[in-house]
Order: structure tokens, then sequence, then C-alpha cells
């Protein structure tokens, strides 16, 4: 698509989406510098959750479940 054009109905899942262009800017690669920021929040995000889910699965161990009918 151009600058300025509207596509007509996209299907995602149960939604129908109409996509429009504003601009179109031309690619360029990032510098270390320009990454840096997300890499680094990138990295923590996936460390959180890796932490995260070994507690989980620490409480999960630790866990006395009793099921009664």
């Amino acid at each position: 698509m151009k600058a300025g054009e509207t596509s007509g109905p996209v299907q995602s899942g149960a939604e129908f989406l109409l996509v429009r262009v504003e601009e179109r800017r031309p690619a360029h690669m990032m510098s270390l510098a320009e990454a840096q920021p997300q890499i680094e929040r990138h990295l923590l995000a996936a460390k959180q959750q890796k932490v995260v889910q070994a507690w989980l699965a620490e409480q999960e161990k630790q866990a006395k479940i009793e099921v009664v009918h």
C-alpha cells in the first residue's frame, strides 16, 4: 500500500479491520545506542518472567492441596 491508501476489510480472528497507511519512512539500521533501551526492556521482561515462573513452581511444590468431596 502507498501512503494515504486504505485497505478493504481484513479479518483478524472475529474482528474486521481497516488499515490505512499514513506515511512511509525509509528503512534504516538502528545503531546499538538506539536499540539498547529496547534490548534492555526485552531482556528485563524475560528475566522477570523466568523468576516469577520459578517462584510459582516452588510454591506449587511446597503447597499442600487436599481435595475434599
